[in-house]
């Protein structure tokens, strides 16, 4: 028998007070919306994917104008019988209902659901819209027409118009991204939560405006709000061998080391502060919190993994004193420029800022390897990071440059076990019901940084030991 391919979709009105239900025998159920494919899942004669086709899924199904609000996963084990794994939440734009078999309900209808997991599903919808701070703004009813609204002040301050409607790219905890068409060309607004919100920082504050970082068209710090116009060209990480000249790699690596060399002076406090010389205080930090970062993990490895990390701090303040001694300042390493770069005709741009951090410079260059690589040969890769060091030369030969690459080498996946420490930290504690409730959007959010904190803590140790 073929498994139906499709989403329950929770969908509330703007207030977020009344959910859409289909009535039954068995009592309330969820709109069932297909997501296989029909005239509605086209554009272009292609096929959408991802949040786009589940919103025209279940616009398709209802008739009703909604916003994604988030997505969450099928919890493994339960439902069985029905094997759909995705239950979405969504708010409707219309307040009237078409001629539909479907009817809004008040909140209170939770104890009258025709399947229990439809219960579990609703009452942690309520408990994210109800959470006071809220965490997740862009998750609650409302929250994308008032930002659509101030965006569109923002246009036309700019003395831009925005044409059509707003599309949603990308929807998690830490961030939304949203792109809108206007009478001057695409822009993309983006909010952001901590400790993702010092991106916003970054790009007002740090780097200076140029044709090498994105055109801000507005910022809202106390909201987390970003507009910007459409970078254009094409993501280093999606290009293939022969699709960019030498030139373009070279570019692409000198430009960097160009914005990098404009950081020497950041404000304390406005990006995180991984120095060399406070790495070995900040990875004991992060062990002292692993145990209730990573709540749920055998205990029992755990703690065999955190000892033989312990054992090793000494010899990161090694490596991290080892590599300090050419005396290269301190500047902002973008932290995840993989897939973060586009080429575009009047050079690179490099965006989403929201990783950086303070420390060696340097420990951008694996990642912009990795990046180049991936789209040149080998050979053109090499002579590429050869034009990056060339920025660095007042403080050694390109040979003892590389050597400085070599001493980091072991240690170029600390900072990101520090980062995922701290995004962790702000998500809600294990104990909080936004955590362990069943599909509650935070729980896979927090399951996908312990698996990488985990992955870290596995893998440090080998990486380190090298330096023995």
């Amino acid at each position: 028998m073929r498994v139906p391919s499709g989403l329950y979709a929770i969908i509330s009105d703007v207030t977020g007070q009344r959910i859409l239900v289909t009535r039954t025998p068995s009592g309330a159920s969820l709109p069932f919306v297909s997501l296989d494919p029909g005239n509605w899942s086209q554009v272009a004669g292609k096929e959408v994917k991802g949040i786009e086709r589940a919103i025209r899924a279940v616009e398709n199904d209802t008739d009703l104008r909604v916003n994604l609000l988030y997505r969450t996963e099928w919890p493994k084990g339960h439902e069985d019988v029905h094997r759909v794994l995705r239950v979405h939440a969504f708010e409707s734009v219309d307040s009237e209902l078409p001629a539909t078999p479907h009817e809004w309900a008040d909140r209170d209808i939770c104890a009258e659901w025709a399947r229990p997991f439809m219960a579990d599903a609703v009452a942690a919808f309520y408990a994210v819209i109800d959470d006071h701070r809220p965490r997740v703004p862009w998750w609650t009813p409302g929250w994308t027409s008032e930002t659509v609204a101030w965006m569109d002040d923002r246009l036309a301050a700019a003395g831009m118009l925005r044409a059509g409607r707003v599309h949603q790219v990308q929807n998690d905890w830490q961030s939304i991204v949203m792109r809108a068409v206007t009478d001057n060309g695409h822009v993309y607004l983006k909010a952001l939560t901590p400790p993702a919100t010092q991106e916003l920082a970054v790009l007002r504050d740090v780097l200076a405006p140029g044709p090498h970082v994105p055109f801000l068209l507005g910022s809202d710090q106390g909201r987390g709000l970003i507009l910007m116009r459409d970078v254009g060209g094409v993501d280093l990480s999606d290009c293939g061998p022969g699709d960019l000249t030498p030139e373009d790699i070279r570019e692409v690596a000198v430009k960097y080391a160009r914005i990098q060399r404009s950081t020497i002076t950041v404000a304390e406090g406005i990006v995180f502060d991984y120095q060399l010389e406070h790495m070995p205080d900040l990875l004991s930090s992060v062990l002292d919190d692993l145990p209730s970062l990573l709540a749920g993990y055998d205990s029992a490895l755990l703690v065999t993994a955190i000892g033989r990390l312990r054992k090793l701090v000494p010899d990161v303040a090694r490596v991290c004193r080892a590599a300090g001694k050419a005396g290269i300042p301190a500047h902002v390493v973008h932290g995840d420029l993989h897939g973060n770069t586009a080429v575009t005709p009047d050079g690179p741009v490099f965006f989403d800022w929201g990783n950086a951090y303070v420390s060696h410079p340097f420990f951008d260059v694996f990642e912009l390897q990795d990046a180049i690589e991936d789209s040149t040969e080998a050979s053109t890769a090499d002579a590429a990071i050869t034009c990056y060091l060339e920025a660095w030369t007042e403080y050694g030969s390109i040979r003892e440059l590389r050597r400085i690459l070599d001493l980091l080498r072991p240690v170029e996946s600390l900072p990101g076990m520090i980062r995922g420490a701290e995004v962790t930290r702000n998500l809600p504690a294990g104990q909080s019901p936004l955590r362990s409730m069943p599909y509650s959007p935070f729980l896979p959010a927090a399951r996908a940084w312990q698996r990488g904190l985990m992955r870290c803590t596995r893998t440090l140790p080998a990486q380190i030991a090298r330096v023995r």
